[in-house]
């Protein structure tokens, strides 16, 4: 396991990043919140916490229906490419 990552954590950022590879766009909370069967508060409150880890970044400027468009950060694509 990374250092300071859950597995919960590191599942979800796998997730982002497998559909980041196979759409070319990351998800929506909502659509964590169905993949992960979580209600879509849940879903905003783990995606907050890699936030502040520093895993992930809101990409400033950009919107859609759940709000600013969520990026991987350096940190976040060293975890997610092994």
């Amino acid at each position: 396991m990374s250092k300071g990552l859950t597995n919960i954590q590191l599942r979800l950022l796998g997730f982002l990043r497998l559909h980041w590879d196979l759409r070319g766009y990351m998800p929506t909370v909502r659509e964590v919140a169905r993949n992960r069967d979580w209600a879509v508060a849940t879903a905003r409150q783990h995606l907050d916490v890699l936030v502040k880890k520093g895993y992930l970044y809101r990409e400033a400027g950009h919107s859609r229906r759940e709000g600013r468009v969520l990026r991987l950060t350096e940190r976040g694509e060293k975890v997610t490419n092994g």
